[in-house]
């Protein structure tokens, strides 16, 4: 910068430089070797954009790479340690748990989706950051760079914030993911046209966006995203051909891009179609395999003839419901059923109409009886049913009713005009005692029932089985409950 000089009165020289002094009398002017140049105000240099950028992608992927291993570690070990800085009640713990909340959310579904979008997010930071660091090597048109990063940078928060709220929670994971990508090919596309000599970092992050998706899109997104990738980069190569007419190699290198491009998309198409065939065929093979799970199951906790359940079943379930009633000191009544006179069914009619005859008295018996009470074939011809808080007057009352409706009901079409009965005996189970005790309390009082003349229900309330109480009790049930 010049200095500009004066010739004073007695010929000196001096020179008018910054340091110029304002007083009420005019101006003094100070000597040359006390002036300096004049400089002006310099503006504060601008932020680098493009570091910026790397910064906030770098900070982002460690944030979602400790959010994920901590997920992990609390799925895999959700009780750690008292004394350790991750146990329960750790401030660690806790502020991680919170910055997981806050940023991916509780639910799982929901988390999912966020780590998947912000994982993007980073992927899309790193792109536009290569776009401003072609405009600080004066590859790309600064404004046209910070349209584009305002605007992504703009979509990426509302897609977030919309995915965050638990906005389209109820569609499929593939629509979710859909409009997301979607957008992020309109700013890839975008960066293409502007993107100068660094257009081939556009077509790199694209292919990184659809790989990073083959695992999560199904065949059907896999195709409309080749679709859409194929127009969108087919119109922006187009535009730059356009735009590089006066050079030799400009259209003709485009060209190349877009049948390369073609290629691995029509690549990425059929390797995402055949892992979709794959996880078909492993969702027929896992439903199969439950399928038969299920049914291994039913065979061996149920009668294959009545439905009802099994002998084995029965006792796993009674030895539960021991230890429950002996931890809260209830009881329960404990039957056992007999159909009368079956064997000469059996004999009379033969085994398929024994086989009915068996069915329909398992329907019947199941029918009357409430949900919370359980019965069981026991053997042959045998019924164990589980009264659960009932008292043994109320049963016998249940099991009277039963016998009528039994009765009353057809046994068999081949036999119109078969009736059946049973008999019963019954007994309270206290938890003080063994479950064998019980159970042969209720035997005998079966065997009292058919003593007396079948077709009946009796009780047994202890353990004393000399033949003049037996006697008497058989006296006493002369007639039918």
């Amino acid at each position: 910068m010049q200095s500009w000089q004066w010739n004073g009165p007695c010929g000196g020289r001096f020179s008018l430089g910054r340091q110029v002094r304002a007083q009420n009398r005019g101006i003094a002017f100070l000597p040359r070797r006390f002036a300096g140049p004049p400089t002006m105000p310099q503006p504060l240099p601008a932020p680098d954009t493009g570091a910026l950028l790397i910064t906030l992608a770098i900070a982002l992927s460690a944030v979602l790479a400790v959010l994920s291993w901590w997920g992990r570690v609390s799925a895999t070990h959700p009780v750690a340690p008292s004394g350790s800085a991750l146990g329960p009640g750790s401030r660690l713990a806790a502020w991680l748990d919170g910055v997981g909340e806050l940023v991916l959310s509780r639910h799982p579904r929901q988390r999912q989706h966020c780590l998947h979008f912000l994982v993007g997010v980073v992927a899309s930071l790193t792109g536009l950051a290569a776009l401003q660091f072609g405009v600080e090597l004066g590859i790309v048109d600064g404004s046209e760079a910070n349209w584009l990063t305002a605007m992504a940078l703009l979509t990426c928060a509302g897609l977030y914030a919309r995915l965050r709220s638990g906005q389209g929670q109820k569609l499929a994971d593939s629509q979710i993911a859909s409009w997301q990508l979607h957008a992020f090919l309109v700013f890839l596309a975008w960066g293409y046209v502007i993107g100068g000599e660094g257009r081939p970092v556009a077509l790199l992050l694209l292919m990184l966006m659809l790989s990073f998706n083959v695992f999560l899109a199904d065949g059907k997104l896999m195709r409309q995203l080749s679709l859409s990738s194929g127009g969108l980069f087919g119109l922006a190569m187009l535009r730059v051909a356009m735009n590089e007419t006066g050079s030799q190699l400009g259209p003709a290198l485009q060209l190349v891009y877009f049948v390369v491009l073609m290629l691995m998309l029509l690549c990425l198409t059929v390797m995402v179609q055949q892992l979709d065939t794959l996880r078909r065929k492993a969702r027929e093979r896992k439903q199969a395999l439950e399928a038969a799970l299920s049914r291994i199951g039913e065979m061996a906790t149920r009668d294959e003839l009545t439905g009802l359940f099994n002998r084995r079943h029965m006792l796993e379930w009674l030895h539960t419901e021991k230890q429950r009633c002996q931890r809260q000191g209830r009881s329960f009544c404990l039957g056992l059923i007999d159909l009368d006179h079956f064997k000469g069914i059996n004999d009379r009619h033969g085994h398929a109409v024994g086989d009915e005859a068996l069915t329909q008295a398992a329907h019947t018996l199941a029918a009357g009886l409430r949900e919370t009470d359980l019965l069981a074939r026991w053997g042959g011809e045998e019924f164990l049913v589980v009264f659960t808080d009932t008292d043994c007057a109320t049963a016998q009352v249940v099991l009277d009713r039963i016998r009528q409706q039994l009765a009353n009901s057809l046994i068999s079409p081949r036999v119109p005009d078969l009736s059946l009965s049973f008999s019963a005996g019954l007994t309270t189970f206290q938890p003080e005692e063994l479950l064998t005790r019980a159970m042969d309390r209720a035997d005998r009082a079966l065997y009292l029932a058919k003593a007396a003349g079948r077709g009946r229900t009796l009780v047994v309330e202890d353990n004393r089985s000399t033949p003049a109480a037996t006697a008497a009790r058989i006296a006493r049930a002369g007639s039918p409950s």
